[in-house]
């Protein structure tokens, strides 16, 4: 058998399953066309009593608080977040700290277990979008019983491993994958089985390779590691960020089956979840540190409150899909280099946030040339040119080129700027900080925009934007 799709999701979904109406009740769910397709197609192949579905965006799932509800026989029982994580109308992102934990019963005694995640990119690159430990475990927060896939070099082009914990001892399978397009979704699937784990990248699977991660043994079912703590199935257990890196992205499913799937079963799951129409709702943020996406938890000096860079601001609270093109330090020149490198982005609405690194350039004209080339490039009128910011401690001289090229940017583009001066009522480019730069317990930076700010500058960004139509 295989799970098959018979005409489109609006016609499998037209009509909702009885378990997917029970979910809507439970959940407050709105989203619910391809929930209610996989759950029919699961129903068809007689795994419904072997599966749990949790949809994961907040319009599909509700999410608040700690609870990620969930369809399917397999548990009654819902996902309990721990830990550092976010609800984002695109899904649920989680930090280094987090753990997702749902109880299923007899849990110990599976012989088989197949977890598929379903995320959304969010960083602009495969490194950014990096891992650092272990996915998959079972047991209480303590438990040494650990097995998943996580990355030993953050990023999914290198080597793909498992961990597996027992009783402290760390073993290691490998395997070399090869990229993939960030405008898609990211489809993982870990099978644990007595005759070993299997793995599937968007529907296609691939071989481990034992020999580059040690000597561990086939069998890697729950059963198999002896473990007889609690029934308690750990999802995304410190999984996500690095040093630098920030969360790799934002669940939107996660699935779990008592049994094996097939091949053909993983491929079509993947058609179901991966192969949605890509959002109109895109948008790409080009710039400095001012948009980088590694910044992404780093605090202010309450060291409390995690900034989040614009393009994963506007991403969780209007389920865009943003990606922050910033690298810190660079001119409009160097923005624009890579700007009009490539045409990826090309058809998306352009953020463009630059000059502010170019505060030793007196010719304000041919900065906002540099800006002018990124507009001329993507060849549309979807664009908004952000006026760069001001740092207190700058020269007097340097202050004034900021001023000039913010100046030059409203005069060329009348229609498409948004001041980033005003916001806040801070009228001398100076916005609110607290920013740690490098998150450590040092002085803060003193120019580096706070969460407070980001959180008052993204609707402005958003009600241009909608405000033009563009979406």
């Amino acid at each position: 058998m295989h799970l098959s799709l018979k005409g489109s999701l609006k016609s499998v979904g037209s009509r909702l399953d009885p378990l997917v109406q029970a979910f809507k009740t439970e959940s407050g769910a709105t989203d619910l066309s391809v929930t209610n397709a996989l759950i029919k197609a699961i129903r068809a192949e007689g795994l419904i009593d072997n599966c749990r579905v949790f949809p994961m965006k907040s319009a599909g799932n509700a999410g608040a608080n700690s609870t990620a509800y969930g369809v399917g026989g397999l548990t009654t029982n819902n996902i309990t977040a721990a830990g550092d994580y976010t609800w984002n109308l695109g899904g649920m992102s989680v930090q280094s700290n987090s753990r997702l934990d749902v109880t299923i019963a007899g849990l110990q005694s599976f012989t088989d277990l197949t977890v598929i995640s379903v995320q959304s990119m969010i960083h602009e690159s495969e490194a950014n979008n990096g891992q650092n430990d272990y996915r998959w475990s079972w047991g209480s927060a303590t438990t040494q019983n650990r097995l998943g896939v996580a990355s030993s070099t953050s990023s999914l082009t290198d080597e793909v491993v498992s961990f597996v914990f027992d009783n402290g001892t760390s073993k290691r399978f490998g395997s070399t994958l090869s990229s993939w397009d960030q405008t898609e979704r990211l489809v993982e699937a870990t099978q644990f089985s007595d005759n070993g784990t299997a793995y599937w990248l968007n529907g296609a699977s691939f071989t481990i390779d034992r020999a580059s991660g040690g000597s561990a043994g086939a069998d890697s079912s729950p059963l198999a590691t002896g473990y007889t703590g609690d029934d308690v199935l750990n999802i995304a257990s410190r999984f996500g960020t690095t040093s630098t890196n920030g969360f790799h992205g934002s669940y939107e499913y996660v699935i779990v089956f008592n049994t094996k799937l097939t091949t053909a079963q993983h491929l079509a799951i993947n058609n179901i979840v991966r192969n949605l129409p890509v959002t109109t709702k895109r948008i790409v943020f080009w710039g400095d540190s001012l948009t980088e996406t590694k910044h992404l938890g780093y605090t202010n000096s309450a060291a409390t409150i995690r900034i989040t860079p614009p393009s994963q601001r506007m991403k969780q609270t209007y389920d865009y899909s943003c990606y922050g093109k910033g690298i810190s330090g660079e001119t409009a020149a160097e923005i624009a280099t890579r700007a009009t490198a490539q045409s990826t982005y090309n058809d998306y609405i352009h953020v463009i946030w630059a000059g502010t690194n170019d505060k030793d350039n007196a010719d304000e004209s041919a900065v906002v040339d540099e800006i002018a080339s990124i507009v001329t490039h993507i060849g549309h009128t979807r664009f908004l040119v952000v006026t760069p910011i001001i740092k207190p401690t700058w020269t007097a001289t340097q202050i004034t080129n900021v001023t000039n090229i913010r100046t030059e940017i409203i005069s060329r583009y009348p229609n498409n700027y948004v001041d980033s001066w005003v916001v806040d009522n801070t009228t001398d480019g100076t916005p609110d900080t607290g920013f740690r730069r490098y998150n450590s317990a040092a002085t803060e930076d003193g120019f580096h925009p706070n969460d407070l700010w980001y959180s008052n500058f993204i609707p402005d960004l958003n009600t241009f934007i909608t405000g033009k139509g563009w979406l």
